[in-house]
């Protein structure tokens, strides 16, 4: 995974929370090559992150629970899709978001 890669999606996920109005203060545990598998509820989005993305200290962790529910994303990432996941830290809040994001058309 390249640096390049990884710091495209955290730019991506930073503008995203400036525009929501509530601008990240910290943007970690970047997945640039997440995977929409489905909505499980309306404000719900199932997420696969690839364990090779991952900080090494998470990766055997991101092996064994490849999936990730999310409540806070963007609007109209659908199954199918590819998408950027990061864990945002805004004020006194810390939360795992999904913005629009697509690795295989950056390379």
């Amino acid at each position: 995974m390249t640096t390049k890669l990884k710091t495209a999606a955290a730019d991506a996920v930073r503008a995203w929370c400036k525009r929501q109005g509530r601008p990240a203060t910290t943007v970690r545990h970047v997945f640039p090559r997440a995977y929409i598998i489905g909505r499980a509820a309306p404000m719900c989005l199932v997420v696969s992150c690839p364990w090779q993305d991952a900080e090494p200290q998470c990766q055997e962790f991101c092996r064994g629970n490849p999936l990730a529910v999310l409540h806070n994303f963007e609007s109209g990432l659908e199954a199918g899709r590819w998408c950027a996941v990061a864990h945002v830290v805004r004020g006194d809040v810390s939360e795992t978001v999904a913005v629009h994001f697509d690795a295989q058309r950056r390379r």
